[in-house]
């Protein structure tokens, strides 16, 4: 997605609208750069923890990550096929999907330390 500014406030609603994007590496080539994560974040609705999950994680990506990401959101009420088919039971869940291992992270994304250890930035 085309990450916020960091001072701009969002909806859940908002964010599930904007475009994924594949922010480029050196070489052009879309996310295939060793660091490039790729991040999925399943939320239901515009709930006030699904809001605090995407204004989280994009704060944390933006300062840390900024152009080696990329979110995919998925509202589960939109879209119930994609929880079942990722065995997702509770939401907001964020997938890291790369690098490999994949790691799973349930709730807002508040506790920081938690989440930039899931996500490997030191």
């Amino acid at each position: 997605m085309n990450p916020l500014p960091p001072s701009q406030e969002t909806s859940a609603e908002q964010a599930l609208e904007q475009p994924v994007s594949r922010p480029a590496d050196a070489s052009g080539a879309a996310g295939s750069g060793e660091n490039f994560l790729e991040l999925r974040l399943y939320v239901s609705g515009n709930t006030s923890r699904s809001t605090r999950a995407i204004k989280n994680l994009r704060n944390l990506c933006d300062s840390h990550l900024p152009g080696a990401y990329s979110l995919e959101v998925i509202d589960i009420y939109q879209n119930p096929g994609a929880a079942r088919e990722a065995q997702i039971i509770a939401v907001p869940t964020l997938m890291k999907l790369k690098p490999l291992p994949v790691r799973l992270l349930i709730g807002d994304l508040s506790d920081t330390a938690t989440l930039r250890s899931a996500l490997g930035i030191g």
